[in-house]
């Protein structure tokens, strides 16, 4: 199974599991991206505003031969048109406005809509700390488009990662 994790959680696991102490935690991320089970998107990357942070994970993306970070390039933008087409959306859009510019008005810097599409047509596992309570988020989009998410704990357990 590949997953597909959201900025949130690079954020998160860099500022809660700290590179320096948690070796072990660190070692098992780099083993599940170089194993093709843990991805993002470029898009994610552009995302990561924080110095540090952006460092750390480019660190990881190269050592790994840069196979963390991918490149949408497989009709992930055929399913961004396919996502404006959904019920949820329709009183929404209209009069030339679209989905990849209503979420973020410059969809190169907003990784929502492309991360979604990167796992509907994947078939990778979303990771997310959105709420399942919000509309029009990560979490409501995949459970139109049937795209499974997870938060952060279920990709743990899932991937018996332990500290």
């Amino acid at each position: 199974m590949v997953y597909v994790i959201d900025t949130n959680y690079l954020i998160i696991a860099h500022d809660h599991y700290f590179p320096e102490v948690f070796d072990s935690f660190w070692d098992k991320i780099d083993e599940l991206i170089e194993e093709g089970v843990l991805v993002s998107i470029n898009e994610v990357k552009e995302e990561l505003k924080a110095k540090r942070i952006r460092e750390h994970w480019l660190d990881i993306d190269s050592r790994a031969n840069g196979i963390f970070f991918k490149e949408l390039i497989n009709g992930e933008h055929e399913c961004i048109q396919l996502i404006e087409k959904l019920s949820i959306y329709k009183e929404e859009f209209g009069n030339g406005r679209t989905l990849e510019n209503e979420w973020g008005n410059y969809a190169s810097t907003v990784a929502d809509p492309w991360l979604i599409a990167y796992g509907w047509k994947h078939d990778a596992i979303v990771i997310t700390n959105e709420s399942v309570d919000k509309d029009h988020n990560i979490p409501h989009v995949c459970d139109e488009l049937g795209v499974k998410h997870v938060t952060l704990k279920e990709f743990f357990v899932e991937n018996n990662i332990r500290l």
